[in-house]
């Protein structure tokens, strides 16, 4: 029974303690620089303890307008938690007396991004709207709280007793404190689990990109099987697919993608955009069959565009990952030997890559037209070049 009164003693009256303290040591020391510092003391440690309780409290009218459940209320040293009769209970928290902090309960669908936005921005808006408020405020009020006047008879300024005590000065100095707890609060820092609410923001905003992201790869599939044509895709899509800056798999393929629409727009600036992030982030194209799609894509840009020497190595790049010979592989192999002027070898490779785009690509005649009309174009190029040669 005394272990377990000491439990609750302990936790519980650590804050009143501090404050009765500080309060004694104000009134009771003497005039001189160490009552000034516990005056001083006595001011922020109040100004910070309303300043978390007002914080917290915007999380709880956060939590109640976006509509979710809150499981527990950290204030310190007191825990309150939502019984599973909806009941508050109030008890020590001795496992995380530094901790002041709203918990909602598990929200599990990924439909909640938003309501979970307006319960993480509701504490530093509280303090915001507080602490700009109170510093007003205290500004119409009259009043000193700088440590300037002397009274008569008291000698130096370190015997002089603290004028924080002038009406306007705790209110200012509260308003203070409050805002600098929303500066701290908003910047998106943390470590582990101990997250700002700025952190927990950005988590919230990119958590809802990715599920966009999730929803445009949908879109796009139904467009692929609806037989559209990479120019034919929603730009609306595609920057949802390239939203999120993770350098995963999903933002390469976006590239991709987005490279293969420029280049079916005839955008070659917008395409050449789309492929340099693609050579600067390759390793994010983490499964094989992108890695031979995106290397491909580059051998034939560099091949046709800027140096073949370079356009040859990611054609390696593209071997090496290839576990079967692929359209793209193909393609660019044809583009190679075209650079290089051997052209023969060159239709041979492209007429392969024909041949494997309508095997693996009957099923989707939208993409299956734009690779065809990509071949075409090569092979034109290689027909027109024979010519000239053999005119002059």
């Amino acid at each position: 029974m005394r272990t377990q009164l000491s439990r609750f003693l302990a936790p519980a009256v650590f804050a009143p303690t501090m404050i009765a303290l500080l309060s004694i040591g104000v009134w009771v020391l003497p005039y001189g620089t160490i009552r000034v510092v516990v005056a001083i003391l006595w001011v922020y440690f109040m100004a910070l303890i309303i300043s978390a309780v007002v914080h917290e409290t915007g999380h709880i009218v956060g939590a109640k307008i976006a509509g979710l459940n809150i499981d527990k209320v950290y204030l310190g040293p007191l825990l309150l938690e939502t019984q599973p009769d909806r009941r508050i209970h109030l008890k020590p928290n001795m496992r995380s007396i530094h901790r002041w902090a709203v918990q909602v309960a598990p929200y599990g669908s990924s439909a909640q991004y938003r309501k979970l936005f307006i319960f993480a921005i509701g504490g530093p808006l509280f303090s915001l709207i507080f602490g700009v408020g109170l510093m007003e405020w205290a500004e119409t009020i009259p009043g000193d709280c700088q440590l300037t006047e002397i009274p008569s008879g008291m000698g130096s300024l370190h015997s002089a007793p603290p004028q924080i005590w002038a009406l306007g000065c705790f209110p200012r100095n509260l308003g203070l404190v409050s805002v600098y707890l929303f500066v701290f609060s908003i910047a998106p820092a943390g470590l582990k689990s101990l997250l700002t609410d700025g952190a927990k923001i950005f988590d919230i905003i990119t958590g809802a990109r990715r599920l966009k992201r999730i929803d445009a790869f949908i879109q796009l599939r139904n467009a692929i099987e609806q037989s559209r044509r990479p120019k034919e895709f929603d730009t609306v899509v595609l920057e949802a697919l390239v939203a999120v800056d993770d350098n995963t798999a999903q933002q390469f393929y976006g590239h991709y993608i987005a490279f293969l629409k420029s280049l079916d727009e005839a955008e070659l600036e917008t395409a050449k955009q789309h492929l340099t992030w693609m050579k600067t982030h390759f390793y994010a194209a983490r499964n094989d069959s992108l890695k031979v799609s995106g290397a491909s894509e580059i051998a034939v840009w560099e091949a046709l565009h800027q140096d073949p020497i370079e356009g040859r190595r990611w054609f390696a790049i593209a071997k090496a990952a290839s576990k079967q010979t692929a359209s793209d592989e193909c393609y660019a192999e044809g583009a190679l030997l075209f650079a290089e002027g051997r052209f023969a070898e060159a239709l041979e490779a492209l007429e392969s890559s024909r041949q494997l785009a309508q095997e693996k690509m009957s099923s989707f005649p939208g993409i299956l037209a734009f690779y065809s009309d990509r071949i075409q174009y090569l092979v034109d190029r290689i027909h027109k070049q024979q010519s000239t040669q053999e005119t002059s």
